[in-house]
């Protein structure tokens, strides 16, 4: 899947620069096609990248649809390489779409934590690990 999106994302960046509209459309169609969390990150900067703001919103739209599906894109060590402005564009269309009113809500192991106090920390990705922070009180700057 990555190979497959890495492949349209350098398509779609030609067809960009050359203003091959038609191959653009193309490109962003099949990309859409193949949408899922493993390919989801690299589409998504593809997306930035060419200035297809359709395509953007198509992968920001997959990545919110679940709670499922956005919080194992958000674990992935690429979410962190992303740019701090496009991450909070996913969290607010998160939180827009997912949960009424805006409040936040997450499961959380007894003792009102997301990450035990047993964790393995060494596993967690970056985000993971800010957020375990975070509910301890720790700060991450």
């Amino acid at each position: 899947e990555l190979k497959f999106a890495q492949f349209w994302g350098q398509l779609l960046a030609a067809a960009d620069k050359y203003c091959v509209d038609d191959l653009a459309s193309l490109c962003a169609e099949r990309m859409v096609q193949r949408l899922s969390i493993w390919s989801a990150i690299s589409m998504l900067e593809s997306a930035c990248l060419a200035s297809q703001q359709g395509l953007k919103r198509d992968v920001i739209n997959f990545i919110t649809l679940s709670p499922h599906i956005f919080s194992s894109i958000r674990d992935m060590a690429d979410y962190d390489s992303l740019d701090e402005n496009l991450r909070g564009e996913i969290v607010d269309a998160f939180v827009e779409k997912q949960l009424p009113g805006g409040k936040r809500r997450r499961s959380l192991e007894p003792g009102g934590r997301e990450f035990a106090d047993g964790q393995d920390w060494a596993r967690l990705s970056r985000a993971q690990l800010r957020r375990a922070c975070g509910e301890r009180g720790v700060a991450t700057r």
